[in-house]
């Protein structure tokens, strides 16, 4: 897994990169993310934001937005295939009006009812542990290994030193 960036656009104190490309090697496929911030330049024209994520596959293109998301046919790209919206940034458009969307309700109605969400916890770390790599690898301009199974940087110490924090007194994990 390996990260590169840096600001090249915003000039100010934040450390957050305006530009930034990760890969990450898996055994049957890579997998790769863009971003390049504060531009004008629109890549979906009829999307209501100037951001979002693009899925590139090789039988369809989706764009995830806060708006909800479209999936264009890869061999018609004018063509959507598949559409949906989300209610919180299609309404009427004012403070207070938003309404949860599906997701939101089903989540809260599992909790109300015991029941495990459809996506867990568990699911929800393994699902950002690509993200935190990116940024350990943004910030230490290395490489990564990753050892999925025992979530380990393997052969980069200082790196791996990065995938915990101290906690302050009263909010310390229990050990191993």
């Amino acid at each position: 897994m390996s990260c590169s960036g840096g600001q090249f656009v915003v000039d100010d104190l934040a450390d957050t990169p305006d530009t930034i490309e990760a890969s990450w090697e898996f055994p049957s496929f890579i997998m790769r993310y863009s971003y390049r911030g504060f531009n004008s330049f629109r890549t979906v024209q009829n999307r209501p934001y100037n951001h979002g994520i693009c899925f590139h596959g090789s039988r369809a293109t989706m764009v995830l937005d806060r708006s909800g998301y479209e999936i264009w046919d890869e061999h018609d790209p004018a063509k959507s295939v598949e559409r949906e919206d989300n209610p919180r940034h299609w309404g009427d458009g004012k403070p207070g009006n938003e309404v949860d969307g599906p997701w939101q309700r089903l989540f809260l109605d599992c909790l109300k009812a015991g029941k495990r969400p459809p996506v867990d916890l568990e699911q929800s770390h393994k699902a950002t542990v690509c993200c935190h790599l990116a940024n350990i690898a943004y910030r230490t301009g290395r490489k990564l290994r990753w050892d999925g199974a025992r979530e380990l940087i393997i052969g980069d110490e200082p790196s791996a030193q990065l995938l915990k924090r101290g906690r302050r007194k009263g909010y310390e994990l229990p050990a191993g």
